[in-house]
């Protein structure tokens, strides 16, 4: 019980401490970061599709997020090496989490960069910044790409697949799996933040 409760309150507080440092630019106040905090789990914990959530137990995940909240915010007050750094070690613990950030971060640099012709990240910055991200990530991705590679027999690899795909993970394979209302969820968020784009950032 003890354990269980030293570690939710590490991983909550990352979970702070990286969302203060994520919104600060844009929220200086501390209540109007704290009311975004809550806007955002309420809409994490209600408008997902497969039921994921961020806080509620002791999970890798959440000190992943946690740290790559801090990466983000590190990131905008343009220091990218310490961003790399933290992001990396999201991966870490734990890879899914940390690779999607990393995908979608990538995303919005080669968006930054087709919107502003005059945005040219320095080469050098960015291999030294990958690199970074690549040493802090390694205690995380490499024993996941070994089980990944792990020599398994033809019915124990099946029956793996099997359990994992088309039982816990078919909604990936059916998105009929899920009720009509998560799709309008999602369209009301999509559309509330193009709108508070064109209202605030553009």
């Amino acid at each position: 019980t003890e354990t269980a409760l030293i570690a939710r309150a590490v991983a909550l507080l990352t979970v702070a401490v990286g969302w203060r440092e994520l919104t600060r630019p844009f929220l200086p106040r501390l209540s109007s970061q704290a009311l975004a905090l809550t806007l955002f789990l309420l809409c994490q914990a209600v408008v997902n599709f497969s039921g994921e959530w961020l806080v509620g137990g002791t999970e890798s995940k959440v000190l992943s997020y946690g740290l790559a909240f801090l990466g983000l915010g590190q990131l905008m007050r343009q220091r990218p090496l310490t961003a790399a750094a933290l992001i990396g070690l999201a991966t870490a613990y734990h890879p899914l989490v940390g690779v999607w950030i990393t995908l979608c971060l990538c995303g919005v640099l080669v968006w930054w960069r087709l919107r502003r012709p005059d945005f040219r990240p320095s080469m050098r910055l960015a291999s030294a910044a990958a690199g970074i991200w690549l040493l802090c990530s390694l205690p995380g991705l490499v024993p996941a790409l070994l089980t990944l590679a792990e020599p398994v027999d033809e019915y124990t690899r099946y029956a793996g697949d099997y359990l994992q795909v088309y039982y816990r993970l078919k909604h990936h394979l059916d998105p009929m799996e899920f009720a009509w209302w998560r799709y309008a969820s999602y369209a009301v968020l999509l559309l509330t933040g193009l709108w508070g784009y064109r209202r605030w950032m553009a």
